[in-house]
């Protein structure tokens, strides 16, 4: 495996959006362009690449297709490979750009930024807590690891190709780039959540170490428990009374979200706003204006751009509640007879309520491990982690029904049917292992447990597949040995005898009924002719032989495969299931008998295609 010296990721240079939030109230996100000063960022960006890089790398860069980020990648390229100072190493036709959807952006759903309802969902992600809660209509940042646990796996493979570049460049996103850090150095949650948003085209630099080959990241990361940390030194040190007006100040600070809510300044906090009712008013006198604009079969067409995307994007009236019900109760509604529906806050709330019913019933029985064939949800999670319960999610039928047998746990379809006697007390430790790049779940020292698993590793997939197969036949011997325990000798010995005793049955038989004999005794002998052909011995002498052997009585000589010579198959220690003897010969002599009571073939021909003519009478 060749692996890259450097891996580099970039967050995207400065973009509208980070300048300007309500600009996504006219763009979506993925159509964000640069600011003139985004574009200076990405030439310089360039510039110090360039300055990092050796003369004899190669170059392999992976960009989200957003505009920012496919715009970034263009200036750092273009400064990278321009000739203008002087002549540079690195050849345009000479870098693979890649564009990789899984390095996109969280996707923060439908809501406009400036809305009532989007900061409202802001402060209750704050809350929250950023890494699990999910947007409605996107993305959580769990969502995304997801993503990029994908990415990194098919980085990981790309590695092995002999002709991979010797610097990877990522050029994505600033929370994306945290989650890719996260997913390949294994940070926990809170430090995740604690981590600042990396600057516009800031550098994260990964570098192989030569003797152990692993990645060590040359960054120190910043975190905000550290900018507190600053904060209160540097307040201890000026000792500087607060100002009336910082006083009469009532906000919360609360976790940053993934853009740049004050600009671009990484320095502030999101805080919390407390004229969300003043914006809900603006926010209905925007969709009310819009409907009164954009009225259904109008014929003009003169509303403006920000009305329109406000008409088309908005989450409030009938259009939120569009994606609770169907057109009927829209039409009811309107025409004053449906009935009122619960808000979709009340809907959340039901669901909320619904889940935490569903643990409550789950922790009153005390387990210490939940396993379902189905997801989790984070709010599950969050209930469950809270309990100190660990849940292992989508596990396959098969599995759950061997942990059920080892555990002597019962698999129930609803909570509510749970009981005492379907939880598993047989299993002595739970514990999670990471072997090579991933991680395991073991359920070991079960008490007498009916179910177990083999785990088996390679260098390659092949000689794994390889390995399965001959522990499969293995084991396949081992039970019907333990079901039929009688055993034959084996390399060919069998065959042989059966084939000597047949020939010398057909010698005692006059006319046509000697030849099924023969015909039989000499195709047994098939298996001893290929032992000795692929020994590279002569199969002629051999067998003769062997077939000198069996005829003075030694019935237990076959041949050694390793050498193709005649040995006592009692001395040299091979056996074979007399079991599978039977059944092969059976099946063999039945498939003859089958094909001899064939009498005729009849051949099906085609009937005569629609069109075409034919001959003879109708």
């Amino acid at each position: 495996m060749v692996k890259p010296r450097l891996i580099i990721l970039i967050r995207h240079a400065q973009s509208e959006g980070n300048k300007n939030r309500e600009i996504h109230q006219a763009i979506p996100d993925h159509r964000v362009k640069l600011t003139p000063e985004g574009w200076n960022q990405a030439y310089e960006a360039g510039r110090s690449l360039r300055k990092l890089l050796r003369a004899d790398d190669t170059l392999h860069f992976f960009t989200s297709p957003y505009r920012r980020t496919r715009e970034t990648t263009e200036g750092i390229l273009a400064t990278l490979t321009s000739d203008d100072d002087e002549p540079s190493p690195f050849k345009r036709s000479n870098i693979t750009v890649h564009e990789e959807p899984r390095l996109r952006e969280q996707d923060f759903g439908n809501f406009q930024p400036c809305s009532a309802e989007m900061e409202r969902m802001w402060q209750e992600r704050a809350d929250y807590g950023h890494f699990f809660y999910r947007i409605p209509n996107g993305e959580s940042a769990a969502d995304a690891y997801d993503r990029v646990s994908g990415f990194n796996e098919s980085l990981w493979r790309q590695f092995g190709d002999n002709d991979f570049a010797s610097v990877c460049v990522l050029v994505t996103h600033g929370l994306m780039s945290r989650v890719f850090l996260m997913k390949w150095y294994h940070f926990t949650v809170e430090y995740f959540e604690d981590l600042r948003n990396v600057n516009h085209c800031e550098f994260l630099i990964m570098r192989k170490q030569e003797e152990s080959g692993k990645y060590i990241l040359e960054n120190n990361l910043r975190t905000w428990s550290e900018l507190r940390r600053e904060r209160i030194l540097q307040g201890k040190e000026k000792q500087v009374a607060p100002s009336p007006i910082e006083k009469t100040k009532s906000f919360v600070p609360t976790r940053r979200w993934g853009g740049c809510p004050n600009g671009c300044n990484h320095q502030s906090h999101y805080v919390r706003r407390d004229d969300l009712e003043s914006l809900r008013q603006t926010d209905e006198k925007a969709a009310a204006a819009a409907s009164f604009v954009c009225k259904p079969h109008s014929q003009t067409h003169s509303q403006t751009p920000s009305v329109s995307s406000l008409a088309s994007r908005r989450p409030l009236g009938k259009r939120f509640q569009l994606a609770y019900g169907s057109d009927e109760d829209h039409d009811d509604e309107e025409s004053g007879t449906g009935g009122s529906r619960p808000t979709p806050q009340i809907d959340v709330v039901r669901s909320h309520e619904e889940v935490k019913a569903m643990c409550d019933s789950i922790l009153a029985l005390k387990p210490d491990l939940v396993i379902t064939e189905k997801g989790v949800s984070d709010l599950a999670q969050h209930y469950l982690v809270k309990a100190n319960v660990t849940a292992l999610r989508r596990v396959r039928k098969t599995d759950n029904n061997r942990i059920a047998r080892a555990t002597g746990a019962t698999i129930v379809n609803r909570v509510d049917d749970l009981q005492e006697s379907d939880v598993g007390t047989q299993c002595g430790l739970f514990e999670i292992e990471k072997i090579g790049d991933e991680y395991f779940t073991f359920l070991t020292k079960c008490e007498n447990p009916k179910a177990c698993t083999v785990l088996l590793r390679g260098p390659s997939k092949d000689v794994l597949n390889e390995i399965e197969r001959n522990l499969q036949d293995a084991m396949g011997v081992a039970r019907n040995v333990m079901f039929h325990p009688r055993l034959s000798p084996g390399g060919g010995a069998t065959e042989m005898a059966v084939s000597v005793r047949l020939a010398q049955l057909a010698k005692g038989i006059e006319g046509v009924q000697q030849w099924p004999y023969k015909a039989v005794a000499d195709a047994l002998e098939v298996i001893p002719r290929t032992l000795v052909q692929n020994a590279g011995a002569s199969p002629v002498r051999v067998l003769t032989d062997l077939r000198a052997k069996h005829a003075e009585g030694k019935t237990s000589w076959g041949i050694n495969g390793d050498e193709g010579v005649i040995v006592d198959m009692h001395q040299y220690g091979v056996w074979e299931p007399q079991a599978i003897k039977l059944q092969s010969i059976k099946t063999a002599i039945e498939s003859a008998c089958l094909l001899l009571r064939v009498d005729d073939i009849c051949s099906a021909r085609k009937g005569a295609q629609p069109g075409q003519g034919g001959g003879g009478e109708e």
